[in-house]
């Protein structure tokens, strides 16, 4: 049995890959950066207390109704972390995408960061980025920390600093490679390069979130929940702890084809206690949204 729920998470894993695994690098002298944008809207009251956090993967937005209703169906959210956003080619302006963010979210005050990444491998015309939006304040400027690949793309990992009420939390926005059918496991390379950039400030209040492409490895034999062990005890290591009572992959996938479920968005938070969280159904993409509600302490 557990022989052939493993060939079926591989199946999905590679199909996986087939989807977004693929793609140009684009120009080869190209070096993401982060663009800040805002929407303004009607301020929204924060409980100072508490900070929620969500990842989504958007998968290009293709179906922005139905996204609008997946957020809609949330608890009020504070930052949020999304990968695969539709953005506009090099060197021209970010208003598409923005007005669709703004279609998107709730009503209120938004602070915005994006990157471009990689060209998109559906729409020829455009690139896919990674974006983070928050309610509240974002303190200085965002960073991109290189990932190590052996994948065509590019990888980044998207940091902010928000400004809660008891002081400042770093929110990292990190979107890695399946590695199913890749032998050098560029995935663990990129959960270990960002492990790597964590430890650098041990003492920050932080969450990270994101798309971490947990699939399991097909030339190591470990499934998508061996992959997700392997990221808990890695990021245990800089002091990051996972959402807590979390079921397996198995049990409890964010991105599932046919009969197979994989467990690949996650959250996880250092010096937060986190209150409760949930991984709803979506309609609008292909992936599960996490959110998180996080307990701020005082320093």
């Amino acid at each position: 049995m557990k022989c052939h729920q493993g060939f079926i998470v591989g199946i999905t894993a590679l199909l996986l890959g087939a989807a977004v695994g693929c793609g140009s690098r684009g120009p080869r002298d190209y070096v993401p950066t982060a663009e800040r944008f805002t929407l303004r809207g009607e301020r929204v009251l924060q409980n100072d207390q508490t900070l929620t956090v969500a990842t989504f993967n958007l998968r290009g937005m293709s179906m922005p109704q139905l996204l609008a209703e997946d957020l809609r169906q949330l608890p009020a959210i504070d930052v949020w972390l999304f990968q695969e956003v539709p953005v506009p080619p090099l060197g021209e302006p970010l208003q598409p995408t923005i007005d669709k963010l703004r279609a998107l979210l709730p009503v209120g005050d938004w602070q915005g960061v994006v990157a471009r990444m990689n060209p998109d491998d559906v729409d020829g015309n455009g690139w896919e980025g990674q974006a983070t939006l928050s309610r509240l304040p974002i303190s200085g400027d965002a960073q991109l920390w290189p990932l190590e690949t052996s994948g065509p793309k590019r990888r980044r990992a998207l940091s902010v600093i928000v400004e809660t009420s008891v002081g400042l939390v770093q929110i990292v926005n990190t979107d890695h490679e399946v590695s199913f059918l890749d032998p050098t496991y560029g995935n663990q390379k990129q959960t270990s390069s960002l492990v790597a950039r964590l430890r650098r400030n041990a003492e920050q209040p932080a969450i990270v979130g994101g798309d971490f492409n947990s699939a399991g490895n097909a030339f190591r034999w470990r499934t998508s929940t061996k992959d997700v062990s392997q990221i808990v005890d890695e990021l245990d290591g800089a002091g990051f702890s996972p959402l807590p009572d979390r079921a397996n992959a198995q049990a409890a996938p964010t991105y599932k084809l046919l009969f197979a479920g994989v467990q690949i968005d996650h959250l996880f938070s250092r010096k937060l206690d986190c209150l409760e969280w949930e991984s709803p159904v979506a309609s609008g993409s292909d992936h599960r949204p996490v959110w998180a509600r996080y307990r701020l302490m005082q320093p």
